[in-house]
């Protein structure tokens, strides 16, 4: 197998179109001193958006709510039909468990879903809700980026769910990466074939998703001091991706163990 991969072409690297790192050098040099000893500093959804703009990667917007009246005018600002999800971490994504309405498109629907809503998720707690745009529909995946303590950047890739949650089906990667080793890490999971017409369901825009891949692989190959980037999920349709959710952790440079590991780029 060595010898096969030694003597395949592997590729070239490739700079994304739009991207900006400059930009996002001298946004995260302002966040610097907010990083205390060896906490990590989890990104606001407004800093998020900036950091994940720089290397053009958009991320749909969401806006938090308190009250009906609140959720309406979101719902107005945003655009009908909308999504309604808590804000708590484990439950946001789980449609079965109540944390997910979808497909709402009237102001009457808004408030009976969020009456229904609060009563499904009352044997959990008490927690925070948002409004999003709908996006369309498709195969949602996962891609978390970490700076792992030997290796330095490691990228990995998932079909969201039970694939990565229960059987830990991910693809790992060490940026930098060529457009073979995304094209590899997106065909690497069991369940990969999901997004290639599985069962005759439509072939996702699977160059779309290797496009955001190597978006993300750039913008944490350059940036060690993101300890933790995790898009969970992106939503990989037809025409395109669409990326819901994200979560970026910023970590002391000072204080890390890889020995500053980097490889070169030919």
């Amino acid at each position: 197998r060595y010898t096969e991969w030694a003597a395949r072409d592997h590729g070239h690297f490739t700079d994304p179109a739009g991207a900006d790192p400059d930009g996002a050098r001298k946004f995260l040099d302002e966040l610097h001193p907010r990083v205390q000893g060896d906490s990590l500093l989890r990104l606001s959804p407004a800093e998020t958006e900036k950091l994940l703009g720089f290397y053009g990667v958009p991320l749909l917007r969401s806006i938090a709510f308190a009250t009906a009246d609140e959720a309406v005018a979101a719902a107005d600002e945003l655009g009908w039909p909308v999504v309604i999800k808590t804000m708590d971490e484990h439950l946001r994504h789980r449609l079965d468990l109540g944390g997910v309405r979808m497909n709402i498109s009237t102001r009457e629907e808004l408030l009976t879903n969020i009456a229904q809503m609060k009563q499904s998720l009352e044997p959990y707690g008490s927690f925070e809700l948002e409004v999003q745009a709908m996006a369309p529909s498709g195969q949602g995946c996962t891609v978390r980026a970490i700076e792992d303590p030997l290796l330095g950047p490691v990228l990995s890739f998932g079909l969201a769910g039970d694939a990565v949650n229960l059987l830990d089906d991910w693809a790992h990667g060490i940026p930098p990466l060529t457009d073979t080793d995304v094209a590899d890490l997106v065909r690497a999971p069991r369940a990969s074939g999901k997004l290639f017409g599985y069962q005759g369901l439509p072939k996702a825009n699977v160059a779309a998703l290797e496009d955001l891949i190597s978006r993300l692989a750039l913008l944490k190959d350059e940036h060690p001091e993101i300890a933790l980037l995790e898009i969970n999920p992106v939503l990989v349709s037809t025409t395109g991706v669409t990326v819901l959710s994200a979560d970026v952790r910023l970590g002391n440079p000072q204080r890390r163990t890889d020995s500053a590991r980097r490889a070169m780029r030919d």
